[in-house]
């Protein structure tokens, strides 16, 4: 592949002649380009004065001239990226371009020149706009196209383990031809990954349909003392005390029940991993049943003051059975003295 001489207007990396991926003959352009880094990094060091961010900038950009002098190109990468991270400048941009070209990094280098020429606008020459796209142009026929597809938006995604942008990606991303490890990540969402094979010229689509991940459950330990209790978290029962369950994030009304004691309730807030500890101090109700019980210790109400609580297991107690075609209600076991039987029709005997 021949790269058609360049020259930046911001004092880049120029290259006086083309060099061929199978044959990496780079000596002549590699010179040249050298002398015009070099006289452009002392034009800099001439002009950029100021803030000491833009005179590393400049240090950086001076080594970065040496090493792709030397041709040691990986050096010079490093030096020029350290370079336009202190003091970014199309210059810089466009000889990281350079760099990236000589290493046969062809995704990177199309990249760095595209985001050249989106930056440098009207301030680019025609001409020199036409060089660059057409160097472009010609370092694309090298490569594949991966078209990256997720339905939802500002999903990052990476390639190689390359981040190539969040989605909706502006465009296809130029890859080497071959296999290429493609991820898909956003908060919230099951990462995707696969392998896609991209030919040369060629262009493939991958398409991600992200699935909300599960709520993170939280655990919920209620005990009610020395006292056996019925446990129940937003209504349902969930066993007798010392009782763990795991719930769902959020709210939830906790309630413990036992014969003869007063009623444990709270209210919880919990978040998904939390390991909550609700225990309850549950205090024996009064034998006349008139709701004398009080606060506990944790916060649960025992009883209500017209004992209406203290009945509670009364009516569960209650046990309906069907005697020649009519109903009667019997009494279990366990009613506490002083307590009127109640049948189901009202009848107070």
């Amino acid at each position: 592949m021949t790269i058609p001489a360049c020259s930046c207007p911001n004092g880049g990396l120029e290259s006086s002649r083309g060099r061929s991926r199978r044959e990496p003959e780079v000596a002549g352009w590699v010179t040249v380009a050298t002398v015009i880094l070099l006289g452009v990094a002392a034009t800099a060091a001439a002009q950029e004065g100021g803030s000491s961010s833009r005179t590393q900038a400049r240090e950086h950009y001076e080594a970065g001239a040496a090493a792709f002098e030397a041709s040691d190109y990986p050096t010079a990468l490093r030096e020029l990226e350290e370079s336009y991270r202190l003091f970014p400048s199309l210059r810089t941009l466009y000889s990281i371009g350079l760099c990236q070209q000589a290493l046969f990094d062809y995704p990177a280098a199309l990249l760095s020149l595209r985001e050249y020429l989106r930056e440098g606008g009207e301030e680019i020459a025609p001409e020199v706009r036409v060089q660059v796209e057409a160097a472009i142009v010609e370092m694309a026929r090298d490569m594949g196209r991966i078209e990256v597809v997720v339905d939802i938006a500002g999903a990052a995604v990476t390639i190689d383990g390359r981040t190539r942008g969040t989605t909706p990606l502006a465009e296809p991303v130029d890859v080497g031809p071959g296999e290429h490890a493609v991820e898909v990540r956003r908060e919230g969402y099951r990462p995707i990954a696969d392998h896609v094979s991209v030919a040369v010229g060629g262009s493939v689509v991958f398409r991600a349909t992200m699935e909300s991940e599960a709520p993170v459950a939280a655990r919920l330990r209620i005990e009610s003392g020395e006292v056996l209790g019925e446990a129940f978290v937003d209504g349902r029962s969930v066993g007798l005390t010392p009782v763990a369950v795991e719930v769902a994030s959020g709210p939830h009304e906790v309630r413990v029940m036992a014969e003869g004691y007063g009623v444990g309730l709270r209210s919880v807030e919990l978040a998904g991993g939390d390991d909550e500890l609700v225990a309850f101090v549950l205090e024996p109700l009064a034998a006349s049943g008139t709701g004398s019980g009080t606060l506990g210790e944790e916060g649960e109400v025992s009883a209500t003051e017209d004992g209406a609580s203290s009945l509670w297991w009364l009516w569960t107690a209650i046990g309906v059975v069907v005697v020649g075609g009519g109903l009667t209600a019997g009494v279990l076991l366990g009613m506490p003295e002083g307590i009127p039987a109640y049948d189901l029709r009202g009848r107070v005997p």
